[in-house]
């Protein structure tokens, strides 16, 4: 049995404390985690290709060659050769060289004789300076270029040419065969067309 002060004591001592509130689980049932930034080697290698980067502190001058892509945000001075891969000039680029590449994305500045396979594009930030050839160009609202541009059409296969026929070798001329004159009787044949007839010569 209870007595009086120990109910007292019951009523007096109140609710037990709330718990304090959880966070609420994301959809997946843990912790919220902050988004994931693209890290700087993914973003140097769209699409997952190698690509050889000159940082904008590096300063080179000489001759580049390489069958990699390349991203160039520093100082060039002398020949980047790289025909069969993509070149992407950055906005704080500058290139002082000749430039020979597959494809090649201009944002910074180039000067020298530029010779592109494919495509150049030029950003509204990029200039180009020198001569050009390509086959396809892209000029955003912005971009400068001063010098001479040669645009040359895609080389198409050459059709194949028909067999040359044997000249035809000229038929000889038929000419009409005059007919046999008719066989008439010899003038020293007899009267029935035999022999001659002998006259009989005279003794003595």
């Amino acid at each position: 049995m209870w007595g009086k002060k120990d109910q007292d004591d019951f009523d007096t001592a109140g609710p037990p404390p709330a718990e304090p509130a959880r966070p609420d689980p994301g959809p997946s049932g843990g912790a919220t985690a902050p988004p994931r930034q693209p890290s700087q080697s993914a973003a140097a290698k769209p699409g997952g290709a190698a690509v050889s980067r000159i940082g904008k502190t590096i300063r080179f001058k000489g001759e580049i060659h390489c069958d990699e892509d390349l991203m160039v945000d520093g100082l060039i001075e002398g020949l980047v050769n790289i025909p069969k891969s993509a070149l992407v000039i950055g906005p704080n680029s500058k290139v002082r060289a000749d430039v020979h590449a597959r494809s090649l994305v201009l944002y910074g500045s180039v000067r020298g004789e530029v010779k592109v396979a494919e495509r150049i594009e030029i950003k509204k930030s990029g200039c180009l300076e020198g001569s050009l050839e390509t086959h396809r160009i892209i000029i955003e609202d912005g971009g400068i270029v001063r010098g001479q541009i040669n645009v040359q059409l895609p080389e198409e296969p050459a059709a194949k040419a028909p067999k040359a026929k044997p000249p035809a070798q000229p038929r000889p001329e038929s000419r009409p065969v005059a007919p046999p004159p008719p066989a008439g009787p010899s003038p020293a044949a007899g009267p029935q067309g035999g022999l001659p007839r002998q006259e009989p010569r005279s003794a003595g």
